[in-house]
């Protein structure tokens, strides 16, 4: 027992410095997540981890849809693009298992707290970079300051971080931690900057939506609260659209871009448009059982050949649904939607903190990945796969 519990503590120790690293480093995010898993392999008990991974819907879930990538490459061409695929959920088929059966509850505040320094740290050096107190470095640019990561990943992370500062604020508030609740106040306002002052349209359209959501679970869902969301939203649209230059240029683009889109469909939201038409064609041509875990970019190229001859090709519709339909069909469909379905079971039977975040992780991945395949990207992996496996851990 004493041995266990040591472990324990190490597990703990680990897990919080995954929660800090992974947003800010790559390397360091696989590192501390190869350690966990070497570890847990090494330190036995195995018939009990067996259970409680079998005995949690959301890790069965999880081990499902991760299943259909080492068996989608019976069918597929070609195998090293497919092997690189699997390799790339593994986040699916081994670290949420892992991680299910050693997150604590009573250790939860700690993770989120790990999270949130790293994504305040982020957002002050981006805020750093985008007024020139420091060069630029990684991949920010003074316009598009994001150090850590691309604007793609960057902003949604920082969407992320600021909903989980207003559940923060709701609890200092009901507890009347006045003073907490101005701290907290002004550390939301960094990560909120960081969000309006970088180029990530997808972030941008998932801050008004979790916005709105944080409203609606802090006074629960009535008329009222949705009509006072929806104020509170245009006011915040209407100002950073005045007062930060690449919001409101990468506004009006959009809006330009879907005017011109069938005359001039060469635009970064064009293009996306398009990868998705043509992807639909490949579904329509393999539904059941898509076209394999690795052959989506050659099949995506005969397809192009034909539609879009003078457009680009792609590896990538960016689109998760897409995606999954075109390599499993409406299999990997059902696979992707039912890892959802299993974390609304949980979070609607928890408590109301698990409750709200386990809806939150539902309504941010379920829309997010209409614009991106986020849950195959590193770093959006992790936070799905560290965040999913202590909120839908069950039966702590």
């Amino acid at each position: 027992m004493y041995f266990f519990g040591q472990i324990d503590k190490v597990y703990q120790y680990l897990i919080i410095a995954l929660c800090f690293v992974f947003p800010l480093t790559v390397a360091g995010g696989n590192f501390i997540a190869a350690l966990i898993i070497i570890l847990w392999l090494l330190t036995g008990n195995y018939k009990q981890k067996f259970l409680e991974i079998t005995s949690n819907r959301f890790a069965i879930a999880s081990l499902l849809f991760f299943s259909l990538y080492p068996i989608g490459l019976l069918w597929t061409e070609h195998m090293q693009i497919g092997l690189e695929m699997t390799r790339k959920m593994l986040e699916f088929g081994l670290l949420i298992p892992v991680l299910i059966t050693i997150v604590r509850y009573q250790n939860i505040e700690y993770y989120i707290n790990a999270f949130l320094a790293a994504c305040l740290l982020i957002a002050i050096l981006s805020i750093f970079i985008g007024y020139e107190i420091i060069p630029p470095f990684g991949s920010a640019r003074v316009s598009n300051p994001t150090p850590a990561m691309s604007h793609i990943t960057h902003t949604p992370f920082m969407v992320f971080a600021f909903y989980l500062f207003l559940i923060k604020i709701r609890s200092a508030f009901i507890n009347k931690s006045f003073f907490l609740v101005i701290g907290l106040s002004v550390l939301s306002a960094i990560v909120l900057w960081s969000i309006f002052f970088t180029g990530g349209r997808a972030g941008h359209v998932m801050f008004f939506i979790m916005f709105l959501l944080a409203i609606i679970q802090f006074w629960n869902l009535k008329l009222k609260t949705i009509f006072f969301g929806f104020l509170l939203s245009i006011f915040t649209f209407t100002f950073f659209y005045n007062v930060s230059p690449i919001f409101g240029e990468r506004v009006d683009k959009t809006i330009q871009s879907f005017k011109r889109y069938e005359d001039d469909p060469k635009s970064d939201l064009g293009y996306r448009i398009t990868f998705g038409r043509n992807s639909l064609e490949i579904i329509k041509n393999n539904p059941i059982f898509g076209v394999g875990t690795g052959d989506f970019k050659w099949e995506y190229w005969e397809v192009k050949k034909v539609l879009t001859p003078n457009l680009y090709g792609t590896a990538n519709p960016h689109n998760m649904y897409i995606l999954v339909a075109a390599q499993f069909g409406i299999i990997g469909l059902f696979a992707l939607l039912n890892i959802f379905y299993s974390q609304v079971k949980i979070a609607l039977s928890s408590s109301r903190f698990i409750k709200d975040l386990g809806i939150a992780i539902v309504v941010f991945f379920s829309i997010i990945n209409f614009s991106d395949s986020y849950m195959l990207g590193h770093y959006t992996s992790f936070l799905f796969a560290i965040f999913s496996a202590f909120i839908f851990k069950e039966n702590y």
